[in-house]
């Protein structure tokens, strides 16, 4: 028996058909922090970054050159925080990066 009437609209075809990985489908994570010219790697993350915002730029511009044109941002703080107190809490939210 063909069930054809399960493959009617293409949002179902969509979800029927075998999985392929595309460059567009693709997700890369960005982790900036702040500074010009930063590029450090991330010891556990082979190929990942930690990044300025101007050298953030040309990388995302390279991943669009390969057909990934989608990131995830992660802000880096400067400072490593202890974010139990409350009031350290709002305090430091002013001082992130994404923030400002």
């Amino acid at each position: 028996m063909r069930l054809r009437r399960l493959r009617k609209t293409e949002s179902i075809r969509r979800l029927l058909r075998e999985t392929t990985i595309e460059p567009a489908s693709l997700v890369c994570p960005i982790f900036i922090r702040s500074g010009s010219g930063v590029s450090e790697v991330v010891e556990s993350m082979p190929g990942i970054y930690r990044l300025s915002i101007d050298k953030a730029i040309s990388f995302i511009e390279e991943l669009m050159s390969h057909r990934i044109n989608n990131v995830l941002l992660f802000g880096i703080p400067d400072i490593k925080m202890n974010l139990e107190a409350k009031h350290i809490r709002k305090m430091v939210s002013y001082q992130l990066l994404f923030v400002r």
